[in-house]
């Protein structure tokens, strides 16, 4: 084949490998089963399986189950939670990327458990870093959480200033389309994010199958954090985190890094004697 032709395949094929998204999914808990959609799931059993920021980190696997440079650590009060009962409705498909309906059933294994924040009174939290991330990375997140109890509310928030400033996650229905439930639940979500309103595990999770979201965040130095928070100091109140998705796609200069290899080696051959 003409070498300027194989070189631009080649290029095109690369730029389009090279931007290409990786997905990674993680399971809080596991006490609802084995049974989740299809993708490699991260899973921890306990919160002690996660390490704590300052100490170590814990690496993640992508959907394909192959390593990454991406691991997790955090701080704060995680609790475990041994309860599945009234965590999430069984006969109800919820957002397509955390439940399944294959086979017989709602599959419910990433949906239907979490670890929580602490049901002591005080605002209790948890917070998770996520190193190994590029400056320049494009990530998108979702969260979910679902519980059959009016005391599990939660602000839930990211940063991408290692902690100087926080900001809230969109509320989407289980399509993915924005929410419209305003006239049944009290509150617009196309006005208002997650850092200004509780997301509520019964009213948003567990009745309106509704999931957490924030698309293209643009990854600086500092990377990404994740806060879990009461919404309320009372005793009695608490949060959680059942599953989450991240979506990175890489930074642009490791392109085109791929890109100059591959041209190199196409391009050069050594001259014959």
């Amino acid at each position: 084949m003409n070498k300027p032709i194989l070189t631009s395949l080649l290029l095109i094929t690369a730029l389009g490998c090279a931007r290409a998204s990786t997905t990674f999914l993680i399971d809080f808990n596991d006490p609802a089963g084995d049974a989740r959609p299809s993708g490699y799931w991260n899973e921890f059993d306990d919160p002690a399986d996660i390490a704590t920021t300052d100490i170590g980190t814990t690496a993640l696997k992508d959907s394909e189950n192959q390593p990454s440079t991406l691991s997790f650590s955090k701080a704060g009060t995680m609790t475990n939670s041994f309860s599945t009962g009234t965590v999430f409705d069984s006969s109800e498909v919820g957002p397509s990327w955390v439940t399944t309906d294959e086979g017989s059933g709602t599959q419910i294994g990433a949906a239907g458990d979490y670890f929580f924040t602490s049901t002591s009174s005080g605002v209790q939290s948890f917070t998770l870093t996520f190193t190994g991330l590029t400056s320049g990375d494009t990530v998108s997140i979702d969260l979910w959480f679902s519980r059959d109890s009016a005391n599990g509310n939660g602000i839930y928030t990211y940063s991408l200033d290692d902690g100087d400033t926080w900001q809230g996650f969109n509320v989407l229905e289980k399509d993915g389309t924005a929410s419209t439930a305003e006239a049944a639940t009290g509150v617009n979500w196309n006005t208002t994010d997650t850092s200004a309103h509780a997301f509520r595990g019964r009213t948003d999770g567990y009745d309106g199958l509704r999931y957490m979201n924030i698309s293209s965040l643009n990854i600086a130095d500092d990377g990404l954090l994740l806060k879990v928070a009461d919404s309320s100091a009372l005793d009695g109140k608490w949060t959680a985190l059942s599953a989450a998705r991240l979506i990175v796609i890489p930074e642009p200069s490791s392109v085109l890094l791929m890109l100059g290899g591959i041209t190199l080696l196409v391009t050069f051959r050594p001259r014959r004697a």
